[in-house]
């Protein structure tokens, strides 16, 4: 079954994979089937929306405990990641997981959002982003108050979250990986990075990974991807890839 379950990983990562038009058209669950809620975060001192979704039965079995997954840019991709967990539960070939997509008020202002909370440090000025530099607050947001809350909300297991992520937001869960591995803080048991953009900031990433010391701790699985027309357009990606992977 382990086996199985990586490789459905793999393939909601894929799934972030495709553009937002796709994306839309392939899946949508009904409104009714998960609620969606605003919560305030004083460490980026904005609101949110979270869409949480249960798993199928879950208040039927009042003692079981689920794997949490946190998926990134919720107001592209919740509905297909939503609509693919079900249908590989209803397959049983993935065990039931809650769902938390952390969104925002709506696709707009994600797009002008999104890469002030996934990035870190503050952009260079070469890469032309207005706002950046705040994943040190993000994180901090998900680890110090959307975890408490949900853990609390909901019967979560605490030893099987896992974070997912697109692009900036794949570099942000690497981001938040290495983070945790310097703190030995193994708040996640995976990480999702689909095609993370390790080329930010002159390759920052790769700089925190050559600081690691002896104490780093490393996380049960980490899984990333690109597309092919990502490696076609740009090599380097690829490269980049296996040269962060080789470092650990």
């Amino acid at each position: 079954m382990k086996k199985i379950q990586n490789s459905i990983v793999a393939t909601l990562l894929l799934a972030m994979c495709l553009s937002p038009a796709i994306a839309q058209k392939i899946a949508t669950i009904t409104p009714e089937s998960y609620s969606m809620i605003r919560f305030h975060s004083n460490s980026v001192k904005d609101t949110y929306s979270l869409f949480i979704k249960k798993p199928q039965g879950y208040d039927k079995e009042p003692a079981r405990r689920y794997t949490t997954i946190y998926l990134l840019d919720a107001n592209i991709y919740f509905d297909i990641v939503a609509a693919m967990v079900d249908k590989y539960n209803e397959m049983g070939i993935m065990a039931p997981v809650i769902l938390v997509g952390i969104g925002y008020k709506n696709f707009e202002q994600m797009e002008e959002l999104r890469t002030r909370d996934y990035l870190y440090p503050k952009a260079l000025p070469v890469y032309e982003i207005k706002k950046s530099g705040g994943g040190d607050k993000f994180q901090q947001f998900i680890q110090s108050e959307l975890i408490p809350y949900i853990d609390s909300t909901y019967r979560a297991k605490p030893d099987t979250r896992v974070l997912m992520g697109h692009s900036f937001g794949g570099y942000f869960c690497l981001y938040a990986m290495l983070q945790n591995m310097a703190k030995q803080d193994n708040v996640f048991r995976s990480y999702v990075a689909a095609s993370p953009a390790l080329q930010y900031n002159d390759k920052y990433l790769f700089n925190l990974l050559n600081q690691r010391t002896e104490g780093f701790t490393v996380p049960k699985f980490v899984y990333t991807s690109m597309g092919g027309a990502e490696d076609e357009e740009n090599g380097e990606q690829k490269e980049n890839i296996n040269a962060m992977f080789t470092n650990f």
